[in-house]
């Protein structure tokens, strides 16, 4: 297999990041609006559910899925961006299988709660079924915003988009949640010394700068990298382009 048929070789991960550049004005726009902003008003809003009388893993459980939908939505609008940049032209705009603009919203934040929930109970599971969904629901995402599909066939799609890859596709988590836990643990010991994170979430320049920085470069890079191993998947195979062309016809 050559390097420019490999989703994730570092050519196409290369390309992909250098279509991603002239979009960034627009993606950090919705970087902040999906994935910065809601922070502060859903922990908030956890806490007072929590005072109302709610168990604490319960408003836990909501804060998560809330924050997993929002993020699902920003990496929509990413996949919506990118992927006529890496030759899916027809993913322009929505079709109206799901009546426009407000259904195509329901639909990918609805893939994004169930993704986060099957891989929160896999974490919970002894963690390697969390991880091993994870990778099958790789580009879950992009697959309901591209594809306009509804989240569970949405979801067998990823599967078959994913087999033979999920090591691979492991790996690139693995190297990116490392990147990010050096960074963050960087940014507490920076800002908080060796008091640790709490000490860091105290100074505003952490907790109003650095945090959400981190954050959003992060969320940026995963919907980059699903982004693109989705069109290179689905214009590799003869299954993928069909059914791409289905849904734009």
């Amino acid at each position: 297999m050559s390097a420019a048929s490999e989703p994730l070789s570092t050519q196409n991960i290369g390309e992909a990041l250098r279509q991603t550049a002239p979009l960034l004005p627009r993606l950090i726009l919705a970087g902040l609006l999906l994935v910065v902003a809601p922070e502060w008003p859903l922990d908030t809003a956890s806490g007072y559910l929590v005072q109302a009388g709610m168990p604490v893993w319960l408003s836990g459980i909501a804060n998560v899925l809330a924050k997993g939908g929002l993020q699902g939505l920003y990496v929509g609008v990413v996949a919506i961006l990118l992927a006529p940049r890496l030759g899916l032209v027809a993913a322009v705009k929505p079709v109206d299988r799901h009546a426009g603009w407000i259904g195509w919203i329901a639909v990918v934040l609805v893939a994004g709660v169930l993704k986060t929930l099957i891989i929160s109970m896999g974490l919970i599971l002894l963690v390697i079924p969390g991880v091993i969904a994870n990778c099958m629901l790789f580009i879950v995402l992009p697959v309901a915003a591209l594809e306009r599909r509804d989240p569970g066939e949405a979801i067998t799609r990823s599967r078959e988009l994913t087999r033979d890859y999920r090591f691979g596709i492991f790996g690139v988590l693995l190297v990116l949640g490392i990147a990010v836990t050096v960074f963050g643990f960087a940014g507490m010991v920076g800002f908080g010394g060796m008091s640790g994170f709490q000490e860091a979430r105290l100074q505003p320049g952490y907790s109003y700068g650095y945090e959400p920085l981190i954050n959003l470069v992060y969320a940026t890079l995963l919907a980059v990298l699903q982004t693109s191993f989705y069109v290179r998947r689905a214009l590799r195979t003869s299954a993928g382009a069909q059914s791409v062309a289905a849904v734009f016809d």
